[in-house]
């Protein structure tokens, strides 16, 4: 069950041309009954990319699982040219949790302040459990690995209670190779990147590509015209 998946797309940044990558992707949940708690969500339905709407549905699970339904999954995803429909089952309702660690690199478990301690044979808050996989999953998406998924293993329940071993995945490693800037504003290449803290061969950070907007538009010289796309390839990582 992936508790979390995070994703890429290139980054364009400064001026672009207006209607450029305008397409809208719609995303629509299905659930195994309208009176779910799932069914009764809100969510944003239309997006830009497709990556934007598979975050959607992370996000989704995360609030499920927030309410107790640790177990929340998208079952089945299914993608085509202008939409994303996920089919997501809530599964059972727990109250008390226990959880090992499994995978997670020690130290990083230390650097995030995770213990095993905190979890193992003692009961604990859904929110914060969720709190610690986001950390998780914030570390990795900030240090090259936008896709990394964190799932639970070895899951047995009894009486209403779980217990599971942690398990990440992180898959593949991500780096920009290319920075395009599109547009007529005559800005010298070294200082925007270096301005905007992005070079080429940098590892994937979703923290500093967020940063890009608000950076661009402290610079008085320059309008953005669209907000910065990140596109990932099979063969090219691109920061637009």
């Amino acid at each position: 069950m992936k508790i979390f998946l995070k994703y890429i797309l290139p980054v364009y940044l400064l001026v672009l041309v207006p209607g450029l990558y305008s397409q809208s992707i719609s995303l629509k949940l299905v659930t195994a009954s309208p009176k779910s708690v799932a069914g009764k969500l809100n969510y944003q339905k239309k997006f830009n990319t497709k990556a934007d709407a598979l975050k959607e549905i992370d996000n989704v699970i995360l609030t499920l699982q927030n309410k107790g339904y640790l177990l929340a999954a998208s079952d089945s995803t299914i993608i085509d040219s202008t939409s994303v429909t996920a089919y997501i089952s809530e599964n059972q309702i727990h109250k008390v949790a226990y959880l090992k660690l499994g995978n997670l690199n020690p130290s990083l478990a230390s650097k995030l302040g995770i213990s095993e301690k905190l979890y193992f044979n003692k009961p604990f808050k859904y929110k914060e459990v969720a709190r610690a996989f986001e950390k998780i999953i914030l570390y990795y998406e900030n240090n090259g690995y936008p896709f990394v998924a964190v799932k639970l293993d070895s899951i047995a329940t009894e009486e209403g209670q779980l217990s599971a071993v942690l398990n990440v995945e992180k898959n593949k490693l991500f780096k920009i190779d290319s920075i395009n800037v599109i547009g007529d504003a005559k800005v010298n290449r070294t200082f925007l990147n270096r301005y905007l803290g992005v070079r080429e061969n940098m590892p994937y950070n979703e923290e500093l590509l967020k940063s890009i907007s608000q950076k661009v538009k402290q610079l008085p010289f320059v309008t953005e015209k669209q907000t910065q796309l990140v596109r990932l390839t099979n063969k090219t990582n691109k920061l637009i």
